[in-house]
């Protein structure tokens, strides 16, 4: 299988990426549900929405590393099977749609965030060029 390669490392990087998410979301739980809580302390309204906008953002960071986890695992497992090229195709044209998503919703965020959806976009056709050449060799 000619894509072997490139889908075993997207795949790894998209699990290291999973699992990092899923570590940040739990911080972000963490200190969303603080900040929520200190309301009551008195802190003030503005807290309690940043607290609010910390959840809600660990929730977006759990879909993300699920997606992640699930995406990766499947081109490390199947990378050499060749019944499984299409599946895999299908996903990498997924996550690339996503990554240009993010890439356009992050765009006026700051040269880190956009940085980071250039990687993750590139991540995904490397991941999609790997599903089309195992394609090919059927």
């Amino acid at each position: 299988m000619e894509g072997k390669k490139y889908l075993k490392f997207a795949g790894i990087i998209l699990v290291i990426i999973g699992v990092a998410q899923l570590l940040l979301a739990c911080l972000a739980f963490a200190g969303g549900g603080i900040a929520a809580l200190d309301i009551e302390a008195g802190a003030g309204n503005d807290l309690m929405v940043s607290g609010a906008v910390a959840v809600i953002g660990g929730i977006m960071l759990v879909i993300n590393a699920v997606f992640n986890l699930i995406f990766g695992i499947m081109a490390v497992r199947n990378c050499e099977n060749a019944g499984k090229a299409k599946a895999l195709r299908i996903m990498g044209v997924i996550l690339i749609v996503l990554s240009v998503v993010s890439l356009i919703t992050h765009f006026s965020s700051g040269l880190a965030a956009v940085i980071s959806c250039i990687i993750d976009l590139i991540i995904s056709i490397i991941y999609f060029a790997g599903a089309q050449k195992n394609l090919k060799t059927l």
